[in-house]
């Protein structure tokens, strides 16, 4: 054996007897660390992480919303709290109002806190808010007047949105509501049709 390999294998070896002591000890104390934090301690960072990413277009955002809809109906308290703290960044209010709606039926507790901005002056926000309405279910039942609203808005989108929202809600007045929207659309395409002809 060359004198070269030698001594490396003994260095290697000294290295590896001299570490393996210290590994060991911080293994064993990184485990108790790591027992001495409760199931509860872990949820509130994992939650408070969370909503940090609720203002980001990214891949955390996406991964945020999961971690919340993994919570359910215990992400509602956090995420109403943090809305309230910053009403004023609308790209944060979005984001947490998008994820109330991913919690659909678990987060009927936020519909009283998500109504108002349905009427919001920024456009995001009022199809954010409708959508998590209907997402949310037969509990944004008080919302379906205000979004019935929206029914006879210019645009396209805003119309479809809350159709597609009375649609999820479900109820019988939202229903009733839907129903007689698509007859009136019906009715108004039957008479473009007929004046186009003319």
């Amino acid at each position: 054996m060359n004198s070269k390999l030698y001594l490396k294998l003994v260095f290697f070896s000294l290295h590896i007897t001299l570490l393996f002591p210290i590994l060991s000890h911080a293994e064993s104390k990184f485990g108790k660390m790591e027992k001495s934090i409760s199931d509860e301690d872990m949820e509130q960072m994992k939650i408070e992480q969370s909503l940090l990413f609720l203002s980001k277009n990214d891949s955390y955002f996406e991964n945020a919303v999961f971690n919340f809809e993994q919570l359910g109906e215990k992400a509602v308290d956090p995420l109403v709290n943090h809305l309230r703290k910053n009403k004023e960044n609308e790209k944060t209010v979005g984001g947490v109002i998008y994820t109330l709606g991913r919690l659909g039926p678990k987060g009927a507790r936020a519909v009283p806190i998500i109504m108002p901005y349905i009427n919001n002056r920024n456009y995001d926000l009022r199809i954010a808010a409708m959508s998590a309405l209907g997402k949310i279910g037969k509990a944004s039942d008080k919302a379906v007047p205000m979004i019935r609203e929206y029914l006879n808005e210019p645009d396209e989108f805003t119309q479809v949105t809350a159709v597609r929202s009375l649609e999820s809600i479900g109820t019988s007045q939202a229903k009733a509501i839907v129903k007689d929207y698509k007859k009136m659309q019906l009715l108004l395409k039957k008479r473009r049709e007929e004046e186009q002809s003319n």
